[in-house]
This record gives structure tokens, C-alpha cells and sequence, in this order.
């Protein structure tokens, strides 16, 4: 039988897991250029895009971590402050221990793996666009 207090432990680790936390970040310009280009364009918002592709790197990649960190190896680094969930920053925070490596080397890892097939995907959309309105200016409906 489920108790009060049971329920109140449940909601109350819900909210620690949903509760956001400021996480300042270095990396390269050239990525954050990048992304914020995509999020003027309307593909991403740069905030949830970082978050999503740290939490999908962190899950997928949990047992090879060890041999898939890179090192940002740029001199142009921007320091950029996002909101994460307190659950991913704990995650990254472990990790990042375990490793020896700073978070923003984590986030960067992670970005590295999401942004190829972001581009891709708004290239097939692009593309399809064109074809749609060349098939339209030729009359082919």
C-alpha cells in the first residue's frame, strides 16, 4: 500500500530531477556560432538542443565514455551559461570526475555526436522545399 510519505518522497524526487541549475560552459566558438545560427533559423533552441544532445550522450554512451571524450582543442572558447536539469549535472558532474575531464569537454563530446545529424536532417528538409516549389513553378502538382 502506497502512504503519504511514499508519495511525498516520489514528488519530491521528481522535482530535484525537473529543477533546473545554471551550468557555464567553455566551448569552441565555432559551435556555439553554429548553434546559434540554427536557433535564429528557428531549427533548434539552443538551450533544450545542448541539454538533449548531453542527456543523449550521457545515456547512450554510458559504458563507452571512457573512449569517446574529445579534448576541445580550439583557442576561441566562449563561455555560455545554460540551464540543465539537476539530474543531468550530477550525471555530468560524476562522470567528469571519473574521467578527469571538465564538463565542457563532456558537452562538447556529446555536441559532436548531435550536430551532424542535426544538419543533415534540416538538409533533407531544405532540399525537399526546393524540389516542392520547383515542382509547383513547373505546373507538376
Amino acid at each position: 500500500m502506497i502512504t503519504t510519505r511514499i508519495v511525498k518522497q516520489i514528488i519530491q524526487s521528481l522535482n530535484e530531477k525537473l529543477e533546473l541549475q545554471t551550468v557555464t560552459l567553455n566551448l569552441p566558438r565555432n559551435i556555439t556560432s553554429l548553434l546559434r545560427q540554427c536557433e535564429e533559423d528557428g531549427i533548434i533552441t539552443l538551450n533544450d538542443f545542448i541539454v538533449d544532445s548531453t542527456r543523449g550522450y550521457i545515456a547512450f554512451s554510458n559504458s563507452l565514455v571512457e573512449n569517446a571524450v574529445l579534448r576541445r582543442k580550439s583557442t576561441q572558447i566562449e563561455v555560455i551559461t545554460l540551464k540543465f536539469p539537476r539530474m543531468v549535472c550530477r550525471q555530468l558532474a560524476v562522470i567528469s570526475r571519473a574521467l578527469k575531464v571538465d564538463k565542457s569537454d563532456l558537452v562538447y563530446t556529446a555536441l559532436a555526436h548531435s550536430i551532424p545529424p542535426m544538419l543533415e536532417e534540416n538538409q533533407i528538409f531544405e532540399d525537399y522545399a526546393v524540389e516542392e516549389a520547383l515542382n509547383v513553378a513547373r505546373g507538376n502538382n
